[in-house]
C-alpha cells in the first residue's frame, strides 16, 4: 500500500472536526412549565446526540472508503490474474495427441476440437506472452519466437500417433521449460500449463502424482496454475481390433500360418465383420458376434503360402475411432532354416543332421574346411570334430581366417570338440570362450573313498541356479519341474576337454572335482557368438570302444534331438519366437545379412508416410543392424527394408491400451493440477466463457468500493440535510 494512501486514512478526523464546528446548542424555550421544559430538553439532547453520531459515523465510513477505493483492492483465488488485467503470462499449451484423440463427434477429431480450443486460448492471451506448444510425442520443446509460430505449431498438430509417452510426461517437460520463462523478463510473469486432452487412462498413469506435485512446487514464484480442458466424451461407441498375432511368425514352406485377431466392442453389442487383406490382395471378410466389453478372437487359417515376406491386415468397419480399425502384422515363409556344418569326415555328422531332420526345424549342411568359404548364407556354423582347424588350407588360409570377418559382422559358432586325435594349439584363438589345457578321463580316476560317488563312471552337469539362469539352459528348470526324464537320469561324460576359461564365459560345469567347464559361450564385440561343446558330439563317437558320453544314446529319451535342437535355437532363435510386429513409438531393429551388406550399399525402407531422406541410407562399414528410432516409428502400418535381391520388413501398431476411452477420473488429475482445474468444454461453450468461470474467483474491488463511496456520499447528503435543516 502506498505511504500517502494510508496518510489518507487521517482524514478520518475530519468529521469529527466538523461535528465540533457545527455543533448545536439546544433550543431554549421561554415556557414558564420549566418542568416540562427540562424533560424535553432531555430527549432533544438524546434524538440530536443519536443523529450527530450516526452522521460522524457516515461520515468516517465515506473517508475510509475513498482511501480504500484509491488502493483498488482484489479478491484472486486462481492465480491467472495476467489473463485478467491483460498482464504477459508464460504459458505452455499441452496437446494431448494420443490415438484416441481422433474419436470423432459429429465428424470433429477430439485433436481437432482441442486444435481450436488451444488457438481459441492462443488469440486470449495478452500481448507479450510467452509460448511454447508441447507434442508429448515430440522430445523438442521451446518457448515459440512469436504467436504466430505458435498457431503454425498448432495447426500441424494434425494427426494422433500411437507410442508416445503419456501427457505426465509432457507436465514434466512443461514445468522444466517454466523454469527458463523469467530468464529475459524484468519481474516474475504468471505461469499457466493449459492442457487439451479427452481424459483417456492412458494418458495420466496413477502413480506420476506425487513427482508432478513435487516439479510444480519446485517453480519460482508466482507458481504455476493449471487449466485441463476436457474434449473427451461421456458414453463412447466404438469397435477395436486390439491384437493382430501370426503363428508361426516365421515357419517353413508347406506349414500353415494362423492369423489371430482380437476384436472388442464398446457402448454395446454388435455385430460386426473383420476383413482379412493379404499382402494387399482382396479382403476376406469373417462375420463376428461381439459382446459389449467383451474381447473376441477371430482367426484366420492361411495355407499354402509362397515362400517370403509376408505382410497381412486385419480391419472392421469405420466408427468414431478409425484409428483402432486396423491391425498391421508380418510374417515370414520360407525353407527350413539352414545350418553349415563343417566336420573331416562327413560322416561325423550323420546322427547331427538326423536330430535336426526329426525336429524339422533346421536344415543341416555339411562340408569340408576346404570347401567352407561363403557363411553368411547360414544361421550360424557348426565345427564338428575337427582336428586342426587353424591349418592352412588349399588357398593358405586356414578356417579361423574365413571365420573371422563372418564373427566379426555378427555370425554366430558352435565348436564341438573332437576326440584325442584333435590339436589344442589350434584351438588357441582370442574369439573362443575358453583355452584347451588337458583331456580328462573319468576311467582313470581312483577308486571313490566311502561314501563318495563312483566318478569312473563319468560325469555330469551340476545344474544348480546359476547354470539355469543362463539363457542356453533356461528351459532345464521348466523341464525339471514337469519331470522330464533327461533331467532325472542325466547324460554322463566320460572323456572331455578341460579348458582355462573365464567365470562369466562358463555356462554348466560338470560335477568332478575341479568342476570342469562342461558349456562355455562368448559374445562377441559385432554381436558374434561362439559356444564350445568340451566333449564330443559327432557320429563317430558312438563307437563302444571310443564312447566319450552317452548323448546319442536312444533309451526311450529324447535327449538326442532335444540337446542339438535346444543348442540351435540358442544360436539361430526360435522360429515361433520370433517377431516382426512392434508398437508405435518403439525402436525397431532389424539383422542385415549374414557377413554383412557392402560399405555404401543403399536401404530402402518402404511404407506409410516414408518419404525424403528418411527413405535411404547408406550401410556403413561394417554395420550389422538397421534400426528405426523413434519418433519416426510412430506411424502404423507395415512396412518393407530392400537392398537390391534381399529384403526384410515389419509392422507398427499403436498399444491397445491407448484405444480404451474410459476416462480418468477428474479428482485424480486435480490431485497434481490442483483443485477445480480440470474444465469440462461443451460444444456450444466459447473458451472465453470458461475463462471468465475459472477467473471468477479474481474480483477487482474498485468499482464497488467506488460506488459504495457515492451511496454513502449521496446518503450522508440527505442525512445531513434533514437533520440540520431549521
Amino acid at each position: 500500500m502506498h505511504p500517502i494512501l494510508l496518510a489518507g486514512v487521517a482524514l478520518v478526523g475530519l468529521p469529527v472536526l466538523l461535528h465540533l464546528i457545527l455543533k448545536q446548542e439546544p433550543k431554549r424555550l421561554p415556557f414558564p412549565a420549566l418542568r416540562f421544559l427540562q424533560q424535553k430538553k432531555k430527549v432533544s439532547q438524546r434524538k440530536l446526540r443519536l443523529k450527530q453520531l450516526l452522521l460522524l459515523a457516515l461520515r468516517c465510513l465515506l473517508v475510509a472508503l475513498f482511501a480504500l477505493a484509491l488502493y483498488q483492492p482484489r479478491l484472486s483465488g486462481s492465480g491467472l490474474a495476467g489473463l485478467a488485467d491483460e498482464q504477459p503470462v508464460a504459458c505452455v499449451l499441452l496437446v494431448d495427441t494420443s490415438p484416441s484423440m481422433g474419436y470423432q463427434i459429429a465428424g470433429v477429431t477430439r485433436l481437432a476440437d482441442a486444435r481450436k480450443r488451444a488457438l481459441e486460448l492462443l488469440d486470449e492471451l495478452p500481448a507479450g506472452s510467452k509460448v511454447a506448444v508441447l507434442d508429448p510425442a515430440d522430445p523438442a520443446v521451446q518457448w515459440e519466437p512469436t504467436a504466430g509460430d505458435a498457431r503454425r505449431r498448432l495447426e500441424s498438430l494434425l494427426d494422433p500417433h500411437g507410442g508416445g509417452p503419456p501427457l505426465t510426461t509432457g507436465l514434466t517437460a512443461a514445468y522444466q521449460l517454466l523454469r527458463t520463462a523469467d530468464e529475459d523478463q524484468p519481474e516474475p510473469l504468471p505461469k499457466l500449463v493449459a492442457v487439451f486432452t479427452d481424459r483417456a487412462v492412458a494418458c495420466w498413469p496413477a502413480d506420476r502424482t506425487a513427482d508432478l506435485k513435487s516439479l510444480a512446487a519446485q517453480l519460482p514464484p508466482p507458481g504455476v496454475s493449471h487449466l485441463v480442458f476436457d474434449v473427451g466424451t461421456d458414453g463412447p461407441a466404438n469397435v477395436s481390433v486390439l491384437d493382430l498375432v501370426a503363428k508361426p511368425a516365421s515357419g517353413p514352406a508347406g506349414q500353415p500360418v494362423t492369423l489371430t485377431a482380437t476384436l472388442k466392442s464398446v457402448g454395446g453389442d454388435v455385430d460386426a465383420e473383420a476383413a482379412l487383406s493379404l499382402d494387399d490382395g482382396p479382403p476376406q471378410p469373417q462375420a463376428v458376434r461381439l459382446v459389449a466389453g467383451q474381447p473376441t478372437a477371430v482367426r484366420f487359417a492361411l495355407t499354402d503360402l509362397p515362400k517370403g515376406l509376408h505382410q497381412a491386415k486385419v480391419t472392421v468397419r469405420d466408427d468414431a475411432l478409425a484409428a483402432d480399425n486396423v491391425r498391421h502384422v508380418t510374417f515370414k515363409v520360407g525353407d527350413a532354416r539352414t545350418i553349415l556344418t563343417v566336420c573331416d569326415d562327413p560322416a561325423a555328422a550323420n546322427l547331427w543332421a538326423l536330430a535336426h531332420e526329426a525336429k524339422g526345424e533346421f536344415n543341416v549342411v555339411v562340408t569340408t574346411p576346404d570347401e567352407a568359404k561363403d557363411f553368411s548364407r547360414y544361421e550360424f556354423v557348426t565345427l564338428l570334430g575337427l582336428a586342426d582347424p587353424g591349418k592352412p588350407l588349399a588357398d593358405g588360409k586356414s578356417l579361423w581366417d574365413r571365420l573371422q570377418p563372418y564373427l566379426a559382422a555378427g555370425g554366430k559358432l558352435l565348436v564341438v570338440l573332437g576326440g584325442e586325435g584333435i590339436n589344442p594349439a589350434g584351438y588357441d584363438r582370442p574369439f573362443l570362450p575358453g583355452k584347451l589345457t588337458r583331456l580328462v578321463d573319468s576311467t582313470r580316476q581312483p577308486a571313490p573313498t566311502p561314501g563318495e560317488r563312483d566318478r569312473r563312471l563319468g560325469a555330469v552337469w551340476v545344474l544348480d541356479e546359476a547354470a539355469e539362469r543362463q539363457p542356453l539352459l533356461a528351459p532345464f528348470k521348466d523341464w525339471e519341474r514337469a519331470g522330464v526324464g533327461f533331467i532325472k537320469d542325466p547324460r554322463k561324460t566320460v572323456k572331455y576337454w578341460a579348458a582355462d576359461a573365464p567365470g562369466e564365459n562358463v555356462v554348466v560345469r560338470y560335477d568332478d572335482a575341479d568342476r570342469t567347464p562342461a558349456v562355455l559361450e562368448k559374445t562377441l564385440p559385432g554381436g558374434g557368438r561362439v559356444v564350445l561343446l568340451t566333449t564330443r558330439l559327432d557320429g563317430l563317437a558312438s563307437d563302444p570302444a571310443d564312447k566319450w558320453n552317452d548323448n546319442w544314446t536312444l533309451d526311450g529319451t529324447d535327449w538326442p534331438t532335444v540337446w542339438p535342437h535346444r543348442l540351435a535355437v540358442h544360436l539361430a532363435g526360435a522360429s515361433g519366437e520370433a517377431t516382426f510386429t512392434y508398437p508405435t513409438g518403439q525402436p525397431v531393429t532389424l539383422t542385415l545379412p549374414k557377413g554383412g551388406l557392402p560399405k555404401g550399399t543403399k536401404l530402402t525402407l518402404e511404407g506409410p508416410g516414408v518419404n525424403g531422406p528418411d527413405a535411404t541410407q547408406p550401410v556403413a562399414d561394417g554395420q550389422t543392424e538397421w534400426r528405426l528410432p523413434p519418433p519416426m516409428s510412430l506411424t502404423a502400418g507395415s512396412y518393407r527394408l530392400r537392398a537390391g535381391d534381399w529384403q526384410d520388413g515389419f509392422s507398427l501398431n499403436p498399444p491397445a491400451d491407448e484405444f480404451d476411452l474410459t476416462k480418468v477420473p477428474a479428482e485424480r488429475i486435480e490431485e497434481a493440477t490442483g483443485p477445480g482445474s480440470v474444465v469440462p468444454v461443451g460444444k456450444a461453450v466459447t473458451l472465453r466463457e470458461v475463462l471468465d468461470r475459472k477467473l471468477g474467483g479474481e474480483l477487482n474491488l474498485f468499482p464497488y468500493l467506488l460506488i459504495g463511496v457515492l451511496l454513502l456520499f449521496a446518503g450522508e447528503g440527505l442525512l445531513a440535510n434533514r437533520f440540520y435543516r431549521r
